[in-house]
């Protein structure tokens, strides 16, 4: 029998537990509403297009959704069932907001990280500002791909793994190369894991160098031969254009990198999750510097593997202490947001109250 100090202790946890559900059930579901009634922001015409009209498309012919829509399947079927119960949009995009922040939810809980300290790093980042507003299915792909990592990595749920891994693909490519390379960074961790963490470090040197010459020599080419979409990019005078190394985001992305591989310990080292999702974020930035000729391979690359900051970024300011824990919080969310809001992405605001159109 649990003695009474073992029964308070399970008591508080249930506490513990509800409130943090609590938190991120208010929380996410004003924010879903936010999202979900925007108007004309960028790709969102897209989306309400395919979903205006989703009847007139074929949903059992894969390739001629992608080829007509320029969407993969994952995303006609979501917009499918959903205009069974309503012909919202503002429904239809709350509800997707919504469960892209109840996967956030679901692996912070997974990685015993509050979920509170998760959700300011987000909300005040890019990836909430361009992922929710704008490239949304990939938002979700990509929580949802590291979602599936998590339970693979600490419950061992194989089959979970790949369910999950699959929903995410059918959302978005992207989640392909998130399987692929994470799968080959797993098994990096797994070979490496009896390493020093001066070992460690010297190795996330070598795989940062690595990946920008495979993105820059060896990707680009591959994705400009096998997909036509990709071509169309090169040509396109916005999304084919080379990026300045020093400009903001990138800026931001080393410095980050700085911050955490400077502030990594023997205790955060053996988190087995934060290795893998530093891991991540390491490839993130060399896509960014990697893919740098070509800015939409940069920002869709380099948003999907950095996105995993939002969940190690607490681990690494919990490690100075509590104080110093909440002073560097606030000083980071405050700084990310000023460079997120005002200088990355401040288009948004205006875009936000544009009417929705049929593309």
């Amino acid at each position: 029998m649990l003695s009474l100090e073992d029964n308070l202790n399970v008591v508080n946890m249930k506490l513990i537990v509800k409130k943090q559900y609590l938190i991120f059930f208010i929380t996410s579901l004003l924010l879903a509403l936010i999202v979900g009634n925007r108007g004309a922001t960028r790709d969102t015409p897209n989306y309400y297009t395919v979903f205006t009209l989703i009847d007139e498309f074929d949903l059992t012919d894969i390739p001629k959704f992608y080829i007509i829509s320029g969407m993969e399947i994952g995303f006609g079927w979501f917009a499918y069932i959903v205009s069974f119960f309503t012909d919202s949009v503002a429904v239809f995009f709350t509800l997707f907001s919504f469960i892209n922040f109840y996967f956030i939810y679901k692996i912070s809980q997974k990685i015993k990280i509050n979920y509170s300290f998760v959700f300011f790093i987000y909300i005040s980042s890019s990836y909430f500002l361009i992922q929710q507003f704008m490239q949304m299915r990939q938002g979700m792909a990509t929580a949802i791909q590291l979602y599936a990592f998590t339970i693979w990595l600490i419950d061992k749920k194989k089959l979970s793994f790949i369910l999950l891994s699959l929903i995410a693909f059918s959302l978005h490519q992207v989640a392909l190369a998130l399987f692929l390379i994470g799968g080959f960074l797993y098994l990096i961790q797994k070979r490496i894991e009896k390493y020093s963490l001066y070992k460690f470090k010297q190795v996330v040197l070598i795989l940062l160098f690595i990946f920008i010459l495979i993105a820059k020599f060896l990707l680009i080419p591959i994705l400009l031969n096998v997909s036509a979409r990709v071509a169309d990019y090169s040509e396109s005078g916005e999304d084919g254009a080379a990026l300045s190394l020093f400009r903001l985001p990138n800026i931001k992305a080393f410095l980050t990198f700085l911050l955490i591989f400077m502030a990594m310990n023997e205790k955060l080292y053996k988190n087995r999750i934060f290795t893998l999702f530093f891991l991540f974020f390491t490839v993130g930035l060399a896509f960014r510097i990697g893919f740098s000729e070509f800015s939409i391979l940069s920002g869709r690359f380099a948003i999907a593997f950095s996105y995993s900051e939002i969940f190690i970024l607490p681990f690494v300011f919990q490690r100075f202490g509590k104080r110093e824990f909440y002073i560097l919080m606030i000083l980071f969310v405050i700084i990310q947001a000023i460079v997120t809001y005002i200088f990355q992405a401040p288009y948004v605001f205006d875009d936000y109250f544009k009417p929705l159109y049929i593309t």
